[in-house]
């Protein structure tokens, strides 16, 4: 077996996700917790122009936070390449908050999708120090909806997560030709809560 053969088959492949806080201006009471921050975590699926899902690849057990390259635009960690957005205008929307692509990443033609992987509460205990609780979407969307005017703006990036993957998919196996809600074109044939840009 040649050694660039041996080197391929030594390299594991994962896909990389962020942690994504939303900072009230103020710690706030919700019912018998006192929060200081909640969040929301997402998994990302990065894919190239031709629509192939691109894996970050690591060589030992660690699992490493990297960037991509988008080809002659230059190199950013995928949270560069989506700005979450939250303000009180969108309470009448499904979601309070929205995932918007960086100017990078349009021009690049390249593609990110993400699901919800986990969403938690940060409480603050009696003796000061924090706590985090992994709740259900249902009581984050519930939290936040309650104390609009107490979250910023903008959120932050708390941590990374990764997951090992052993395959890759092509996103364009997901489109479906037909009609759509706004007449003839495509839209994606999605399963769950993923989410495309």
């Amino acid at each position: 077996m040649k050694k660039k053969e041996k080197d391929n088959l030594k390299k594991r492949k994962y896909r990389l996700g962020y942690e994504y806080a939303f900072t009230p201006r103020r710690s706030f009471k919700y019912k018998d917790d006192l929060i200081e921050l909640i969040s929301a975590t997402l998994l990302f699926k990065i894919y190239d122009k031709t629509g192939n899902e691109i894996l970050f690849e690591s060589e030992d057990d660690e699992f490493i936070e990297q960037k991509i390259k988008l080809d002659d635009i230059g190199e950013y960690y995928l949270f560069e390449l989506l700005e979450c957005f939250f303000h009180e205008a969108l309470i009448d929307e499904e979601y309070l908050f929205r995932f918007i692509p960086s100017i990078e990443l349009v021009e690049s033609g390249y593609m990110l999708s993400f699901e919800f992987s986990k969403f938690k509460k940060y409480i603050i205990l009696n003796d000061g120090f924090l706590k985090s609780i992994e709740i259900e979407e249902a009581e984050f969307n519930e939290i936040m909806g309650k104390n609009l005017g107490v979250f910023k703006n903008k959120t932050a990036i708390k941590s990374y997560i990764t997951e090992e993957a052993n395959n890759t998919e092509n996103i364009f196996d997901k489109l479906v030709i037909g009609t759509t809600r706004s007449g003839i074109g495509v839209e994606l044939s999605n399963v769950g809560d993923n989410n495309g840009i």
